[in-house]
């Protein structure tokens, strides 16, 4: 047993071509499998749906998003799908003898419903399991973004931070939100002074509102310091707090204040204040309200922010060089003044003045005018974390499960001995070349777009014989059937068009471009979504570039495929299987060469990135991005998801140009490259089977020697699968030469077939002792 499993080891590790890339992509699929299924387990053990927390990491650093994207590896499993595509030989033969043919070398749905149906079938599961992972695997692992959204303002002098004196609500004598005086219920609170608070608060000095302004006083010395500019960023041109939390800005006010120095106030006023703070004593707190900052989506969806301390921070004023402002401006004027904005049920809403109005006095001229110096922050550990939904792992884990089981499955199914699809044009040309299809026999100078035009024509039949050789260099364009170009032209506008409709829509819709990468600056959608909505229309786009990508390399590899069938007719050269012998080589990992693939895989990266950060799923904690005033909800909340968190779905336009205007370039390369010139001394038969066969029918009378059958014994490879009945045939030492295609003499008893005497030839492929030539225009061949 011991001995057995050493030498399937050995075997294992001698492997080329697909054999070797399916056993390793069978490997990764069950590690995969396994890794994703103990993740389910731990995440579904819970008994709960809401996502698993389990990295998390400082916002600024930005050691989540690398983390995250790390995580989101693809499953590659394209070798076992192109297998799965090529057909046996015995599957070719039977398509030939219905009057069809198959694809050799390039993915094609004809292959799909016309080879074997365990092949067929094992495709379906694929590809079925395929597509949810392409909708989903992006976001069952997603970044959680922190933004908070209360905090607590305090206008204060820098004695404030050392000690001095202070009395609460503070020398502006306004209670945070600004209420009417007599606190009567029909007087509107003013927005843009913070969270109402009662006037009784204040009388106890153990309440929660004068504790609260007595520990920042203790505390605030020792936050950080923010200049004007930083802190204007942060707390007025808001965009969520995501590095701190409470603030106080200091104001250029060194003495403090005193309450007369501000408002003339009557006696009866004067003696209602002097119970909270007293006439003549600088008071250094100047004033305190606890603040909220709210994204808010206006009516062209371009993100902004509500902040209900936005009058009390001078929002109105300009601030391009520095923070001064009046701190009582406009409609905050008018309240304190006594006169209200009171809404009427009846008849037209109206200014009057309130009837309990006691501070009639009014404000003493510019007393209220504020220059801030600096501010102090209160630093917050502002942690975003990487979640994994416990319902989209689930999601991937069974489908990747069922990948895994096809995939090992086909695998060993496929690996038998008796089993050996064509996935190469060399494999092709090797099998007809060892074993004639008599069905092709005497069509030489027929390529694929005559076999084409006669199997779409019921009654038109092409018959074997000999024919008149007609020199002509073709375009490379003809080596792909015209239905792939229009498919995948097709494909190609539509994905295009809908960028571009999107971009002329949103362009009309939005003041802004927003950012070139996924983040809060871009524009949402202003719809409803849970975790899932959001997943499945972020991601939807990703497919269809999938699509495009699949169609775009189809292209190249068809084209390639013309390129390296037509250096045949220019010297003799080894075919490229995926089983070397003799003089043949390896083939590569795809049909493409690494020169294309490499720079194809690397195009597709980048416009998976692009799309992305074109359309992209937005998680966020800690109620900047509330609900209620960002988006249009039934619901506040994705209940699967933690309190205060929301999801969106964002774009950027200026990634969506890029988008676009990269695959617009691209999408001419294969045009560009398609109007290069075929050789004129050879047929063109693309990817169809029909005629590469046509193509392949040798000479007995060749001249290839055995030495290309011991260079197989030199590279110490053993095939057992290997049929001793055609060992050292002259045909199979031909396949194994290196050859080249064109006139080539043939024996006795095929010329007396045509019953021309020698006026009839034959093309076909011989080594360089066959001495084959270039058709010459105008003479016959069989």
């Amino acid at each position: 047993m011991g001995t057995n499993f050493f030498s399937w080891i050995k075997r294992g590790l001698r492997e080329t071509g697909w054999r070797l890339a399916a056993k390793i992509n069978c490997v990764v699929l069950l590690v995969s499998s396994l890794v994703l299924t103990t993740l389910s387990i731990v995440a579904l053990a819970r008994g709960s749906l809401k996502p698993v927390f389990f990295y998390a990491a400082d916002c600024g650093s930005g050691e989540a998003t690398v983390v995250n994207l790390a995580l989101h590896l693809s499953i590659n499993i394209v070798s076992t799908l192109v297998v799965l595509n090529a057909p046996t030989r015995e599957e070719v033969d039977n398509a030939h003898s219905k009057a069809s043919w198959l694809g050799i070398g390039v993915p094609s749905v004809r292959n799909a419903f016309q080879v074997s149906s365990f092949k067929t079938w094992s495709w379906v599961c694929l590809f079925v399991s395929t597509v949810p992972i392409h909708l989903i695997w992006n976001s069952a692992i997603f970044e959680v973004d922190r933004r908070d959204s209360d905090y607590h303002l305090t206008i204060a002098t820098e004695q404030f931070l050392h000690g001095g004196s202070f009395y609460p609500p503070g020398a502006s004598l306004a209670l945070p939100g600004l209420v009417s005086d007599d606190d009567s219920a029909w007087y509107e609170m003013l927005d843009g002074y913070g969270a109402r608070i009662n006037r009784s608060d204040y009388q106890n000095p153990l309440s929660p509102a004068v504790s609260n302004i007595s520990a920042i006083a203790d505390k605030a010395a020792e936050w950080e310091r923010l200049e004007v500019a930083e802190c204007l960023s942060e707390y007025v041109h808001c965009k969520g707090l995501k590095k701190h939390r409470s603030v106080v800005l200091v104001v250029e006010e060194l003495d403090g204040w005193a309450w007369n120095d501000i408002w003339h106030l009557n006696e009866t006023e004067a003696d209602f204040w002097e119970t909270y703070i007293p006439k003549y004593t600088p008071n250094h707190l100047f004033f305190d309200t606890q603040c909220a900052m709210v994204a808010w989506s206006y009516e062209k969806f371009v993100p902004g922010c509500w902040n209900d301390c936005a009058g009390a921070l001078g929002t109105d004023f300009d601030m391009r060089n520095d923070w001064s402002y009046p701190f009582f401006s406009g409609r905050g004027k008018e309240v304190v003044n006594g006169t209200y904005y009171r809404y009427s049920d009846t008849g037209p809403r109206i200014w009057e003045r309130s009837p309990a109005q006691t501070m009639t006095s009014g404000l003493q001229h510019g007393a209220f005018n504020l220059s801030i110096n600096h501010c102090r922050a209160e630093p917050v550990e502002n942690t975003c974390r990487i979640a994994a939904s416990p319902v989209l792992l689930l999601g991937v884990t069974l489908c990747v499960i069922a990948k895994s089981i096809t995939a090992v499955v086909v695998t060993v199914v496929l690996s038998r001995p008796e089993h050996k699809p064509l996935v190469t044009l060399g494999d092709a040309v090797a099998s007809f070349i060892e074993h004639p299809d008599p069905i092709t026999a005497g069509f030489c100078t027929v390529d694929q777009r005559h076999f084409h035009n006669a199997i779409k024509r019921k009654y038109k039949y092409l018959l074997p014989g000999p024919r008149h050789w007609i020199s002509s260099r073709p375009l490379f364009s003809t080596i792909v059937p015209l239905s792939v170009w229009i498919i995948s032209y097709s494909l190609f506008a539509g994905g295009i068009t809908l960028c571009a409709v999107h971009i002329q829509k949103a362009l009309s819709d939005m003041s802004h471009s927003g950012s070139f990468l996924a983040g809060d600056n871009n524009s949402f959608i202003p719809l409803s979504f849970n975790l899932i909505q959001g997943v499945l229309l972020a991601n939807s786009p990703q497919l269809l570039l999938s699509f495009c990508y699949l169609a775009y390399n189809n292209l190249f590899t068809r084209l390639q495929a013309g390129r390296e069938w037509a250096r045949f007719g220019e010297d003799c050269i080894s075919l490229r299987v995926t089983e070397p012998r003799g003089q043949q080589r390896s083939t590569y990992r795809l049909q493409l060469p690494y020169r294309y693939s490499i720079p194809l895989i690397i195009v597709s990266a980048f416009l998976h990135w692009l799309l992305s950060n074109s359309i992209y799923v937005f998680v966020s904690t800690g109620g900047f991005y509330h609900a209620y005033y960002y988006v249009e909800r039934n619901e506040e909340y994705d209940p699967t998801l933690p309190p205060n968190t929301n999801v969106s779905v964002g774009y950027s336009v200026t990634s969506l140009i890029v988008l676009v205007s990269v695959t617009s370039v691209l999408i001419t390369v294969p045009i560009i490259l398609s109007f290069r010139r075929l050789p004129s001394n050879i047929t063109h038969p693309g990817s169809n089977s029909l005629a590469i066969s046509a193509a392949c029918h040798s000479s007995a009378l060749t001249q290839a020697s055995k030495e290309s059958l011991a260079a197989t014994e030199d590279r110490g490879i053993n095939y057992d699968d290997d049929d001793d009945s055609d060992t050292d045939t002259p045909l199979r030492r031909l396949a194994q030469s290196k050859i080249r295609w064109g006139v080539i003499s043939m024996p006795p008893e095929w010329h007396d077939e045509y019953d021309h005497a020698h006026s009839i030839e034959h093309l076909g492929f011989g080594v360089e002792e066959d001495n084959p030539g270039d058709p010459i225009p105008g003479h016959m061949y069989a």
